[in-house]
């Protein structure tokens, strides 16, 4: 009888909790499958973005190696032009393609899984969004409008589909939670959700490195603009941020930190920074404009920062200010056009961001929120409340109109000549041509690992051995005449790799390429195989991971039927 009464007491909670939030979460749903409305329209959706074939060419690598059993995934076999990369090992994949794979396997449609992906992804940046910023205005009317104008925000749709960048785009979904819970902790000395920063982080983390470095200079950034908020308890919460983050996210950190330590390798091509940046001027005139080819803010945002320039007087309400975050949305956007000195940092560790728009989230997060709470509280005043209703309307039909008109241009690119949709074969593109994360060695000795050339007793490289793909290991066949013959194979000596001739594990050594060395004894054919075997530590840091997500989400849990 106490189960079955405990039972019920936790039901009425649910349900309590439910029907307060019902109408809010229902519309995310709707929301979240009209986001998916291009990918339907035209499956060439997918293969018309700018990075489509590198994360299409990982995603089937990681279908391969979850179909084979392999579910701590290691080397690209088939795809990458079967040259044994390893870029799941190097771009995180936990919350990008694994979930896609996941999909697949159960609908068994690649279309399906992509367009569950992308639903319940914006689904997810409509409840984080609304949720952070509630509970920092206390107001649903400007919660509600900053998630909806931040989830359809023309950067994120830009990211999604025009670039069909799933890392970064997944990242975008977490960065207006961290934020906002930044806001929290700083205005409003509420330390106790620091665990929302590192939910947060993490989920950044598992989606987009580059992202989560970016938006710590970011957070930095803020901290300093309110350094007169940063107390002990700030510290304190921030270092157990920290802390959980590092818990829940070791299976990343040991998984690319391993390789790292291993062997010194290049990462991702560095490009002139200054090279993609517009005047201040052509920055404002695509962002009117919406013009896809241009990775700007879009009109909403701009339109949704002049709104806070001017209500400057309604941009404090409830102990809460935005006046950091409208300076904080405007000197990003500054600093993403040509008035700020990129040429200065090419050759520094900061030319890692290739591309200085990736900081356009942060000026749409920032100018968003500005405008939604200068907006909601004109809106809330005794002159403008009869209208209330009727302007939120409006604002969502001009949200979707321009949701509309922009993925036109996405489908209209896609689909160029009006020509019927085909059937979406995966296998098509997973031959991405990228060469990040490579050994540190000449270009002409990266070019022999790319050409796939072996080397005999350290003599000339060639092709005459031929290195064939399986779907979870790379091998070639070799006869020896008896003597003792050293063979360099053209697949880079990452951690975990292991080398077996017929069968038996061979002992490797790096060559000056960055390569495996193996040696081959006795006359005889050999059957040579290459694959990944996940390290011992890297294990140990996936069960820490989910350990620690288990133990906390449990915890949680519990403490949410205590104070509800």
């Amino acid at each position: 009888m106490r189960i079955i009464s405990q039972g019920v007491f936790y039901i009425t909670k649910i349900r309590a909790f439910l029907k307060k939030e019902f109408w809010v979460y229902f519309t995310f749903i709707i929301l979240a499958m009209i986001f998916t409305a291009p990918l339907f329209k035209t499956t060439q959706v997918i293969t018309s973005g700018d990075d489509y074939l590198f994360h299409l060419s990982r995603t089937y690598s990681l279908y391969n190696s979850i179909t084979s059993h392999h579910l701590i995934t290691g080397l690209d076999y088939q795809s990458f032009f079967e040259r044994g990369t390893a870029f799941n090992i190097f771009y995180p994949y936990v919350a990008t393609t694994l979930p896609v794979v996941i999909f697949k396997i159960i609908t068994k449609s690649w279309v399906i899984a992509f367009g569950l992906f992308y639903a319940i992804s914006t689904f997810i940046t409509l409840s984080l969004t609304y949720k952070s910023s509630k509970y920092l205005t206390k107001n649903k009317v400007q919660a509600y409008l900053f998630a909806l104008l931040y989830s359809f925000a023309f950067y994120r749709i830009m990211d999604g589909y025009w670039r069909f960048d799933i890392g970064e785009y997944m990242a975008l979904s977490f960065i207006p939670f961290v934020l906002m819970t930044l806001e929290i902790m700083l205005q409003k000395k509420d330390y106790s959700k620091w665990y929302w920063l590192a939910i947060g982080m993490t989920g950044i983390i598992y989606s987009h490195l580059l992202t989560a470095v970016l938006i710590c200079g970011v957070m930095v950034a803020r901290m300093f603009i309110g350094w007169f908020s940063v107390k002990k308890g700030f510290i304190i919460g921030i270092l157990k941020a920290v802390g959980l983050t590092i818990l829940f996210s070791m299976y990343q950190i040991i998984t690319i930190g391993e390789q790292m330590l291993h062997i010194k390798l290049e990462t991702v091509d560095r490009i002139d920074l200054s090279a993609h940046v517009p005047s201040v001027t052509d920055y404002l005139t695509n962002s009117a404009n919406n013009q896809p080819t241009y990775y700007t803010a879009g009109l909403l945002v701009i339109i949704m920062g002049v709104i806070a320039i001017g209500n400057m007087s309604k941009l404090r309400d409830g102990g809460v200010q935005v006046k950091s975050a409208l300076l904080m949305g405007a000197g990003i956007l500054m600093v993403t056009t040509a008035s700020f000195p990129w040429a200065l940092l090419n050759g520094t560790p900061l030319d890692i961001i290739q591309f200085p728009f990736r900081l356009t989230s942060y000026t749409t997060v920032y100018l968003i929120f500005a405008g939604t709470f200068a907006l909601s509280n004109a809106l809330e005043a005794k002159e403008f409340g009869k209208y209330n209703i009727a302007a939120i309307l409006v604002l969502i039909v001009a949200v979707m109109s321009m949701f509309t008109m922009i993925t036109k241009q996405v489908t209209d690119r896609a689909n160029p000549q009006g020509a019927p949709d085909v059937k979406f074969d995966i296998t098509r593109f997973r031959d991405s041509s990228v060469n990040d994360y490579r050994p540190v060695n000449t270009p002409k000795l990266g070019d022999t690992i790319s050409k796939k050339q072996f080397a005999i007793n350290h003599g000339k490289y060639t092709n005459k051995i031929k290195l064939t793909a399986q779907k979870d290991q790379l091998a070639f066949n070799y006869k020896t005449n008896g003597t003792k013959t050293i063979v360099d194979i053209p697949v880079v000596d990452y951690k975990g790799v292991v080398v077996k001739d017929n069968g038996k594990p061979l002992s490797v050594n790096r060559t000056k390429r960055g390569t495996l060395e193996v040696t081959l004894k006795s006359k005889r054919d050999h059957n040579v195989t290459v694959c990944y075997k996940a390290s011992k530590f890297r294990v140990a840091s996936l069960i820490v991971s989910i350990l620690s997500i288990i133990i906390f989400s449990g915890f949680s849990v519990s403490k949410w039927f205590v104070y509800h």
